[in-house]
This record gives structure tokens, C-alpha cells and sequence, in this order.
């Protein structure tokens, strides 16, 4: 129950407590401001930092100011565990700029380009080999970066990424930029908010990769699977999600990469729109306990929260036969 104290509702402050409990906290706002603040975390603390009152356990809760600095400072912002945290750019490198002069924003007004002035690359993702031991880092590197430029480029419509390898010990030796440029335009679709990932290992099978004579041949046994399981072999077989490895999670015919070397790239991971909130790829640890959904406490947060043009997805191939290792990027939604 939330009263205000004073005779009109904005009065000051709000008492609140249980209804036939004695026991109150107050908060020293109007109830509408305190609702507004309440709704939005911007409050100090928890206003019932004792949840006895309520017969539950003490839930945790953050300021959002704090959560930002603990996730800039590079720990989980909820567990204070070590996590990726920001952008390993070193301080004597130049921080990555698009020139592309052509690149332009969706329904920028009054013109759609953006002008020639260069625009800073936003980060994306940032792996470690101790994380994803399975990723094909180059010789002497074990970070991976992938930064992007926020606007929509002709050819494929879609952003221009940029990989980067890099030595974690070499780039802290001489010292990590913790304030990077923001970019002066951008496409809100293709900017993620800060989050962190964890790696789950997972098996997956071809989808749209299938060859066709495979595919028929294997036919009464997918319809076996179907019976069986209660679900298509073609809706589980590949996860349409962020990942690293196994096969893209097309929306649309395949569009495989060839290197100049004459050889067919490999995926090295999708960035994507799409996230599973329940099901076989859902990961384990973000599961409503005796259910097949995701916990109400993580639903909000799952995600990089980027619509990527219509759920989306944008996928990252690379050739490691070849020095320096190429990459390519598709984008299809």
C-alpha cells in the first residue's frame, strides 16, 4: 500500500507498507514522482529494502547510474563477477571511423546521406579463446573484436562490420581507451545496448544448408522425428540466434561466401535479431524453474535488443586457410 502523507496526491512523502501491517518506509517524493521513479529504477534504494513485509526473501536491486558503471568498470553488474566488459582498443591506436560518404541513416530527414564526414564504429562483440575455445583465432591473438558502422551501406543494405584480432596482454600492456567516440549518426536498429554474453555449447544440424537429395532422402525419418517429439526437424535443427560457429540461421535462401582463394568460407558467428524466451534453445540458466520459458527476472534483459531491420540477422564468414584470415559478412531478414 503507497499513501501519500499530505492532503494533495503530489504531497510529500510516501509511506508504504503492507495493509494491516504497522511497520512503513517512507520515501521522501510525491507518490506520482515516486511511481515515475520507481517504474524507471531511479530511486536510491530499494524502497522496501526489508521484503519481510511482504513474506519474501530481499530482491535485489540496482540503480540504473550503478549498474552502468559497474558493467564500464568490466564486472557483471549484477554478480560482481569478472565479465567481458568494454572494448579492448588499445590508447595508441586511432579508434575505427567509416568514410563512406554514401552510407545513410533510414528516414533521416531532410536528406537520407549523412554527409562525408567519417563516423565513428560502434562495438558489437568481444570474445576471448578462454570463452570459445572453438573459435579459430589467428596465431598469437586470443580476443576478438567486431565493431560496425551504425548505418545502412548499399550492396546489401545493411551495416559494415570490421573484425579484429588482437593479444589481450599486449593491448592492456599498453593501455586500454575507456572513452571511446560516440557516433555522430547512427540507425537505432543496428546500436546493442551493453550486455554481456555466456557461452553454452550446442550441437546443431544444416536447415536450409541441407543439400536436397539429402534432405529427400532423410524424409521419413524426419517425419519420424515429428511424430515422436511433437516438432519439425527443420524448426531445431539450427538455432536462429547470436552464436559462434555452426550454420547461419537463414530467413532466407543460403548466401555462402566464396574466398579469392577459391574456397567456401566458414561461418564464424551471427549476430541476429531473433533471441529464444523459451524452448530447446533457450539456454538452461535462463529458465523459469519446471518450465520451458524464460525467468520473468532475465526475460527483459535477454538480448542485445537491436531490431536489425525486421528481426534480422547478420552473419560473419571467414577463410582460416588463407594468411590474415578474410572474412565476408551476408545480412538477410
Amino acid at each position: 500500500m503507497i499513501e501519500p502523507t499530505a492532503t494533495r496526491p503530489g504531497g510529500f512523502p510516501c509511506r508504504i507498507r503492507r495493509q494491516g501491517d504497522p511497520r512503513c518506509v517512507l520515501v521522501e517524493c510525491g507518490m506520482g514522482e515516486f511511481m515515475r521513479r520507481q517504474i524507471l529504477t531511479d530511486l536510491d534504494q530499494h524502497p522496501l529494502p526489508d521484503l519481510v513485509l511482504w513474506g519474501l526473501q530481499s530482491e535485489p536491486y540496482l540503480h540504473w547510474c550503478e549498474e552502468h558503471s559497474r558493467y564500464a568498470a568490466g564486472v557483471d553488474p549484477w554478480t560482481g563477477e569478472p565479465e567481458g566488459g568494454p572494448l579492448l582498443w588499445p590508447t595508441d591506436e586511432p579508434w575505427p571511423m567509416c568514410t563512406d560518404p554514401t552510407h545513410w541513416k533510414p528516414l533521416r530527414r531532410p536528406t537520407e546521406l549523412v554527409g562525408p564526414d567519417p563516423v565513428a564504429m560502434v562495438p558489437v562483440a568481444q570474445l576471448y579463446a578462454r570463452d570459445v575455445p572453438d573459435l579459430p583465432f589467428p596465431e598469437g591473438t586470443d580476443v576478438l573484436r567486431v565493431l560496425w558502422c551504425p548505418l545502412i551501406h548499399d550492396g546489401q543494405d545493411t551495416v559494415l562490420p570490421q573484425l579484429y584480432w588482437r593479444c589481450e596482454a599486449e593491448v592492456r600492456a599498453v593501455g586500454v581507451d575507456s572513452n571511446p567516440p560516440a557516433p555522430r549518426e547512427h540507425d537505432e536498429e543496428f546500436v546493442p545496448r551493453p550486455c554481456t554474453v555466456s557461452p553454452t555449447r550446442a550441437t546443431e544440424y544444416p536447415n536450409w544448408d541441407i543439400p536436397a537429395n539429402l534432405s529427400h532422402a532423410l524424409e521419413e525419418r524426419f517425419e519420424g522425428i515429428e511424430r515422436r517429439f511433437g516438432f519439425s526437424y527443420f524448426d531445431v535443427a539450427t538455432t536462429p540466434q547470436s552464436k559462434v560457429g555452426g550454420y547461419p540461421g537463414w530467413t532466407q535462401p543460403p548466401q555462402w561466401p566464396d574466398c579469392a582463394c577459391g574456397r567456401r568460407m566458414e561461418h564464424l558467428l551471427s549476430v541476429t535479431a531473433s533471441e529464444p524466451t523459451d524452448g530447446r534453445w533457450l539456454p538452461s540458466d535462463e529458465h523459469r524453474p519446471g518450465s520451458e520459458s524464460a525467468n520473468p527476472a532475465v526475460l527483459d534483459a535477454i538480448g542485445h535488443g537491436m531490431d536489425m531491420g525486421d528481426c534480422g540477422g547478420l552473419y560473419l564468414f571467414v577463410c582460416p586457410a588463407c594468411p590474415g584470415m578474410p572474412y565476408a559478412h551476408r545480412y538477410d531478414c
